[in-house]
């Protein structure tokens, strides 16, 4: 299987994101947003960290790069993209996921271990609540009463903070898109790949979504 994990100027989870995909058996190529994509490719990452230093919104200046329509095409063929940290951000500015971020409460930068409750019967791990990394001054993850509903109703709430500090919609960590093809999470599933480092949860994590879709 190939992937390609997509970087900004200012993405700085693009090295641990290539080594997560490589630990689950991806060949992985590093492809800057001023390049064009491949389209032979099984999976699409969008890294975290600050493209472009989170100017004007999070992920709005990226979203006008040159390989944005490429990503869109990618995802529309049902082929499998997921964003972490600012990459759920870009995925929002694409209108590849629903919703919108604003800043933290007090706008605070908010960078610790959260506990999430992950989608039942879905992403399963030992236990749930689970321990995961956030970082981010503006992970406010919003949506309207419409897109509330319809994300309830069609599943696709993927996970929810515990005790939510970001004052998200319905505390809402994670998200797939209506098709289940597009991923957004909050949570750095990159940060935790090692148990002798911080856990190997984000690394079974990835594995599941993969699984689920015949990736892995």
């Amino acid at each position: 299987m190939k992937a390609a994990v997509i970087t900004y100027p200012g993405t700085s989870g693009g090295q641990t994101s290539r080594d997560l995909l490589e630990k689950l058996g991806f060949e992985v190529d590093m492809v800057k947003s001023s390049d064009r994509l491949d389209q032979d490719l099984d999976l699409l990452l969008l890294a975290d960290g600050s493209a472009y230093g989170g100017a004007v919104r999070p992920g709005a200046i990226a979203s006008l790069d040159p390989i944005s329509q490429d990503i869109k095409d990618f995802a529309d063929q049902g082929k499998v993209v997921i964003g972490l940290g600012n990459g759920f951000q870009i995925l929002t500015e694409l209108n590849l996921l629903p919703g919108y971020f604003m800043k933290n409460p007090n706008l605070s930068y908010i960078s610790k271990m959260v506990k999430v409750e992950t989608k039942p019967d879905y992403l399963v791990t030992d236990h749930n609540p689970i321990d995961l990394f956030i970082s981010n001054k503006q992970a406010s993850y919003r949506l309207s009463d419409q897109d509330l509903s319809q994300l309830e109703a069609n599943d696709q709430v993927l996970m929810t903070y515990q005790d939510d500090e970001t004052n998200s919609s319905h505390a809402i960590a994670g998200v797939t898109n209506k098709e289940n093809n597009v991923f957004g999470l909050m949570p750095l599933l990159d940060r935790h790949q090692d148990k002798d480092i911080t856990s190997d949860l984000g690394l079974r994590l990835t594995r599941d979504i993969l699984k689920e879709k015949g990736l892995v």
